[in-house]
């Protein structure tokens, strides 16, 4: 996992905290998805697993993992619970549930109450 994450408002805070990194250190920087698809509100996160064989073929399993943020979703930065779905952050929420905060992809098309949405269809497209 991440050793440190940060959420920064605007590129000129990154700028300066970036400056601040020693050099030698990786960073991974990414633009934030600003108006994200929630479950109930939360943010949420994929982990799908994928084999590739030395002959380089790629499979990716049929089912994986839904992580479910235990804060409702605010645009607020300060508020790392709503925006990042970790576990180690999120057991520490405190609704954190487990059992209903981190989900199989078989059931993210209930979750999400959403008709339009097909966890297979969308499967069947990244195949």
């Amino acid at each position: 996992g991440g050793k440190q994450i940060e959420l920064f408002s605007n590129f000129a805070d990154m700028q300066e905290f970036l400056q601040d990194m020693i050099k030698d250190e990786m960073v991974l920087v990414q633009k934030y998805i600003e108006k994200p698809l929630l479950i109930s509100g939360s943010k949420f996160d994929l982990r799908l697993y994928v084999l590739i064989t030395a002959e380089r073929k790629v499979y990716l399993y049929n089912e994986g993992e839904v992580k479910i943020s235990a804060s409702q979703y605010t645009s607020d930065p300060t508020k790392h619970g709503a925006h990042i779905t970790n576990y180690h952050l999120q057991k520490h929420q405190e609704n954190y549930d487990k059992s209903t905060h981190m989900i199989s992809t078989n059931d993210l098309e209930e979750r999400l109450g959403r008709p339009d949405f097909r966890w297979r269809d969308m499967m069947a497209k990244i195949k």
